[in-house]
């Protein structure tokens, strides 16, 4: 699991993060990995990372702005991966 999702330790965390339990977010990971997987001369977001991004946006609400901060991404990325990833689930 990526590091910004498990530097704070635990389920508990991780289901307040994301409202669901790590094997539910696993088991959605593993269905939408193949289209949510990009290549880049930079570094790209894992689908890892772009699904805990969506998920906790959806789950807890908030600014587009802030879940972007909170990923280290721009606004017009977050927007791009919200509509890549609301469109594979």
């Amino acid at each position: 699991m990526d590091a910004r999702l498990s530097d704070h330790t635990g389920p508990f965390f991780f289901l307040q993060f994301t409202q669901m339990v790590i094997a539910q977010f696993k088991l959605l990971l593993e269905l939408t990995r193949p289209h949510l997987l990009k290549w880049s001369h930079r570094k790209p977001l894992s689908s890892e990372e772009k699904l805990a991004m969506i998920l906790k946006y959806l789950a807890q609400g908030g600014s587009p702005q802030s879940v972007a901060w909170e990923f280290c991404v721009g606004k017009s990325t977050f927007s791009e991966v919200l509509v890549e990833v609301c469109t594979v689930l």
